[in-house]
Order: structure tokens, then C-alpha cells, then sequence
């Protein structure tokens, strides 16, 4: 069944290119559906290779390029994305991702 009035969030990250996280919030439509904007990001080779260098140190909780990820809350319900037992989780490719998240009331 579609929920509609919930809030979806996307929050990215470039690993590889920056120290900060985005977030982007929007609010489901009749047919319980969001759609973002596609997210461009540049950054110099000096700025890679400075964060990818500060990631590598982080050892075996590095994380390298970009993670994506949404969820849903409000209304009582929360979930999210899922791929099998795991979090979806977009690293950069596919170039568009799609993902239906089961929101389960609280």
C-alpha cells in the first residue's frame, strides 16, 4: 500500500573527494513516490588524493568513493532500503538507482 506524506532521505558521501555528508529530504506523493535530483560533485586531483589518503588511514573501516543511501520516516512508520538482509547501499554505479523501501509502522 502507498504511503503518502513521509519523509524520504537521501544522504551521500564522496569518500574520495570530501570530509563532509549531504542529506536531501523530501515528502512522498500520492502514489507514496520521491524522485531526487541527480547530485554532481567535483573535486581537484589534489582534493582526491588528500581524502583518499585519509580514508586509507582508517584501515579496515575504510571507506573509498561514493555511498548513498534513503530512508523513510514520519507518520509513525520508519524503514528502510534494502538489498537482501542489507542496507542498499549506491557506491557510483549504476549511474541511476531506483529502490522500494517497506515502511513499517512503529
Amino acid at each position: 500500500m502507498p504511503l503518502a506524506g513521509l519523509s524520504v532521505r537521501l544522504s551521500f558521501e564522496n569518500y574520495s573527494a570530501e570530509s563532509d555528508s549531504h542529506e536531501m529530504t523530501l515528502v512522498t506523493d500520492r502514489s507514496g513516490h520521491v524522485a531526487f535530483p541527480a547530485q554532481f560533485r567535483t573535486a581537484s586531483l589534489l582534493q582526491r588524493a588528500f581524502y583518499t589518503a585519509g580514508s586509507a588511514m582508517e584501515g579496515v573501516h575504510a571507506s573509498f568513493g561514493n555511498h548513498a543511501f534513503v530512508f523513510v520516516f514520519g507518520g509513525g512508520y520508519e524503514g528502510e532500503a534494502v538489498a537482501g538482509q542489507d542496507i542498499a547501499n549506491w557506491t557510483g554505479s549504476p549511474t541511476k538507482m531506483a529502490s522500494t523501501i517497506v515502511a513499517k509502522r512503529m
